[in-house]
């Protein structure tokens, strides 16, 4: 039932309300200070993502508290080229709510995110070549993406302000994202037009899903220090429920916005035997990535390493996203991702998409890509000698908020 009013809510309900009036909104909270994390500055768990982000959600106050819903949903027609690919059907999506209101010398906030990865594809996922991570009945998943679990957050934040531009910060989450890693590939603006995951999840973000997370962090200006205690085992094959929670892993994390356009991290993670299939098999896993966003344009720069035993193997990512004419993308996507300690793979996405109009005032996106892969000869038997793979979608988001920079804080 939660879900069916989460996804009436996302498809009617905040819409049929008169719009907010953002100069008396203005003019309302003139005397308040601004908050130490503008809203368009939240990215995914507590990651920070560049203020000029565009907001694509709906909004509505209900007394002290400021509601947001967004989600997005992909139909997607996915042929995989080569003697391994497959051609297959999947509809990647999530929905999250959210509510910010003033609490005492802070703002407290709860969040909701769900995914109904595990009701619209395949049980072991979509077909994706050379995407490795998690398993099924038992054995490890190869050239295929897992589907995300019901539950991809729930999480309470209280930011504890100390100064005009000082605070601290604690994120509590039975089931969350801990500070290690860019702002999650799904939550990504530079990322929503690609309907596949990053080849290098695993050595990226992969610890966007944790069952059990708690994190506390210090806000001074535009720079945020960060440490996570939490599970850092992968989510389990059963995707409808809670995984045990347990606290095993830690990690720590530094932001830095510079103006609106740009936000850099950089983090280290101690990850308790994440993969199931390899008990005992530890991994250090260290990120750095820069994202941008400034008008039409959003680009992502991000860089990843396990290291295991004594061996490494690296994670590089360079994506984007340009709009144009309003309802015109073109994106794209380079990745170089070691598969084993031997293998390195790079993978070419070059895509281009079109708004057709809305659905329930949701705007409706068509789009294709194709993916070209660069391999070692030694894979030419199993992989053939340049296969492509082919995306067609239809895609559905919230739509995106009109409003000026100084109004998107929630208050």
């Amino acid at each position: 039932m939660y879900v069916l009013a989460l996804l009436l809510v996302l498809l009617g309900g905040p819409q049929d309300m008169p719009p907010m009036d953002h100069s008396m909104h203005s003019m309302e909270h003139a005397t308040e200070p601004a908050p130490l994390e503008p809203h368009t500055r939240m990215g995914s768990g507590t990651a920070w993502q560049p203020e000029d982000t565009p907001m694509h959600a709906v909004h509505w106050q209900l007394g002290k508290w400021s509601l947001t819903t967004h989600g997005l949903l992909f139909l997607v027609y996915d042929r995989q080229g080569g003697p391994r690919g497959v051609t297959q059907g999947a509809a990647p999506n999530w929905f999250m709510t959210m509510g910010t209101r003033p609490l005492g010398p802070g703002d407290l906030q709860a969040r909701v995110m769900l995914s109904l990865d595990p009701a619209t594809m395949a049980a072991r996922g979509y077909p994706e070549l050379f995407q490795v991570g998690e398993s099924f009945h038992g054995q490890p998943l190869v050239d295929i993406q897992h589907p995300h679990d019901f539950f991809m957050e729930v999480a309470g934040i209280y930011t504890w302000r100390l100064g005009a531009r000082t605070g601290l910060q604690v994120y509590a989450a039975p089931v969350g994202e801990p500070a290690l890693g860019p702002v999650a590939f799904p939550h990504r603006e530079s990322a929503a037009d690609l309907p596949m995951a990053v080849l290098g999840h695993h050595q990226q973000d992969s610890t966007h899903i944790a069952f059990g997370v708690l994190t506390g962090g210090l806000i001074a200006g535009n720079f945020k220090v960060e440490g996570s205690w939490f599970n850092g085992h992968e989510p389990d094959e059963q995707r409808w429920g809670f995984d045990p929670i347990h606290l095993n892993s830690t990690s720590a994390r530094v932001s830095y916005a510079l103006g609106t356009s740009w936000v850099f991290q950089a983090s280290r993670g101690w990850l308790d035997s994440p993969e199931a299939l390899e008990p005992g098999q530890d991994v250090t896993r260290t990120t750095a990535s820069a994202l941008f966003s400034h008008g039409s344009v959003a680009a992502a720069l991000i860089l990843g390493r396990n290291e295991q035993e004594g061996a490494h193997q690296d994670g590089l990512d360079l994506e984007g996203t340009w709009t144009f004419a309003s309802k015109n993308h073109v994106f794209g996507r380079f990745e170089r991702v070691d598969r084993t300690p031997e293998v390195t793979v790079q993978a070419w996405t070059l895509g281009a998409g079109r708004d057709l109009g809305s659905v329930f005032t949701l705007p409706l996106t068509l789009g294709t890509a194709f993916t070209l892969y660069r391999k070692p000869d030694v894979l030419d038997p199993v992989y053939g000698d340049e296969p492509v793979s082919f995306y067609l979608y239809l895609r559905l988001r919230a739509p995106r908020m009109a409003m000026e920079h100084g109004a998107a804080h929630v208050h």
